[in-house]
């Protein structure tokens, strides 16, 4: 059994902090502690005003930090002075490595501009990388933020307050434009594997799939605490859906239309998001190497989301403005979690920071704008938005995969979404997608099948029976001049109804 205190920083360890550079929003690198070691505010929290007020009732005794803290967070206790404003308390801000950040106003920066520089809020957080284009929407997110004042560096540095492995990827992200993933020209047309082996395959398929939750919720968690966990246990599990993918993509988008037990959810959600981003990467017809990045990073972009309580992130309603903010660092969270992790490569890493920022620089944690996303995390972001709309959570119901695919494709149009991988989440998925069914201009009900890559109105399907079985021969809609989808059924409902009014038996 683990002792209690092997979690609280040595008591030597500890030197004060300086109350003056704790500031509402900044993302702690350490832990705050009492004096005797008690944890009072975990390491990696964003600190919220009441944070900060906690914090004003240790103000006589002081508040420690250990490990991870920058020299220039300690000294002496300093009373704040009330009387100062914002502006003239920051002159400028200095980060862990002597970078120093010169404040501005919002109103200096024009739509059209491109600084030689990147842009960081006031606590060091990259709003914008160097070079990018200033967009109108880009300004209007600010002031919609209440963000009046931005910084810019002296020195080309990253930012200081974000956690080491952030700044090291801000800086890759910052030294050139990310690359958009394109398909090979030519690429050798998938397997397809005759009905009766698919579905013999796909029966396999949501076994593994099942005990793979298990193995996921163990990684996950043993990265959560830092048990030094190995990514072998990771590599194992995506192996193994890149192998299913290969013998036929169509087996993996049909295991991911299975429903979650609500406590499972996170762990379902991780492997939901690997399967169908490793579906994607091969209809890109990306190397191994590259899957087994992406899977992995898929599979661990959501560790930091245990830091949240259960009951924000299992909030049977709509989060407000703050618990939104607070979810935003899950990211960061992660990155703090994964950085030990010495075998995980840095894509996957690009991935777990950045799955979901959005190319319109509407996403978190940094908002960044599409030119410094990196590709495979623009990736999992495809996967990730299908994957949590199909998905039933506290405060709404699932939407139907059709309706999933009509609001990406909808939001690609405002550039969110990467137009390349929407079109090969298509070809690989269908306009109507693997697993749903449909209603045809034939009267009859249908399982969709397969995808027809560059068809996406025209799958393959399988016609139910009169009893409601599915029958045993596929019908290509692609080959079909007269049949055509006229319908996609959303739920459970739609397709009992869709059979009675054939006079069909339900079952």
């Amino acid at each position: 059994m683990k002792s209690t205190n092997a979690a609280q920083p040595a008591k030597v360890t500890l030197r004060r902090l300086d109350p003056e550079k704790l500031e509402v929003g900044m993302l702690l690198p350490g832990a705050i502690c009492t004096a005797d070691g008690r944890i009072l505010i975990q390491r990696g929290r964003a600190l919220q005003h009441r944070d900060i007020e906690r914090l004003n009732t240790h103000l006589s005794t002081g508040v420690y930090g250990g490990a991870g803290w920058p020299e220039h967070f300690l000294g002496r206790l300093a009373v704040r002075d009330r009387s100062r404003t914002a502006a003239t308390e920051v002159a400028f801000r200095r980060s862990s490595d002597g970078l120093e950040l010169i404040p501005f106003s919002v109103n200096d920066l024009k739509p059209g501009d491109r600084l030689p520089h990147p842009i960081y809020n006031k606590n060091g957080i990259l709003l914008i990388g160097a070079g990018v284009e200033i967009s109108g929407l880009f300004l209007a997110r600010l002031r919609r933020q209440g963000i009046f004042e931005v910084h810019t560096p002296r020195s080309d540095k990253g930012p200081g307050d974000a956690t080491s492995v952030a700044q090291h990827l801000d800086r890759v992200l910052d030294s050139k434009t990310q690359a958009d993933l394109r398909r090979v020209s030519r690429r050798q047309r998938s397997p397809r594997l005759p009905l009766a082996r698919l579905r013999e395959e796909q029966r396999r398929a949501r076994e593994t799939f099942s005990r793979s939750i298990a193995e996921v919720a163990q990684i996950t968690v043993d990265a959560f605490e830092r048990k030094g966990v190995s990514l072998a246990g990771a590599s194992e599990v995506v192996h193994r859906f890149i192998n299913m993918i290969r013998l036929d993509p169509s087996i993996v988008p049909a295991v991911t239309m299975l429903q979650q037990a609500e406590d499972e959810y996170l762990f379902q959600h991780a492997l939901n998001v690997a399967l169908l981003s490793l579906t994607i990467g091969n209809e890109l017809s990306l190397p191994p190497e590259q899957l087994l990045q992406i899977g992995v990073g898929a599979l661990l972009q959501d560790v930091g989301m245990l830091r949240l309580p259960s009951e924000l992130r299992l909030a049977p309603r709509c989060l407000t403005p703050e618990e939104r903010a607070e979810v935003a660092q899950h990211p960061i969270h992660t990155l703090n979690h994964l950085e030990g992790l010495v075998e995980i490569s840095e894509h996957s890493m690009m991935i777990a920071y950045q799955s979901h920022e959005r190319g319109d620089c509407s996403g978190y944690p940094c908002g960044r704008h599409r030119s410094v996303i990196h590709p495979f995390a623009r990736l999992v972001g495809v996967a990730d938005t299908f994957a949590a709309i199909t998905s039933h959570r506290p405060h709404r119901n699932a939407r139907s995969p059709y309706e999933a695919m009509h609001h990406l494709l909808k939001e690609g149009t405002r550039d969110r979404f990467d137009r390349d991988v929407l079109r090969a989440l298509l070809d690989c998925v269908s306009l109507f997608p693997i697993g749903s069914y449909v209603r045809l201009s034939s009267g009859d009900v249908a399982k969709v099948l397969r995808a027809n890559p560059g068809l996406h109105t025209k799958p393959v399907v399988v016609v139910l029976n009169r009893d409601g079985s599915e029958s045993d021969f596929e019908l290509d809609l692609s080959r079909q001049s007269g049949i055509c989808v006229v319908q996609a059924l959303r739920d459970e409902h739609d397709r009992a109804s869709a059979l009675a009014n054939q006079g069909l038996v339900t079952f």
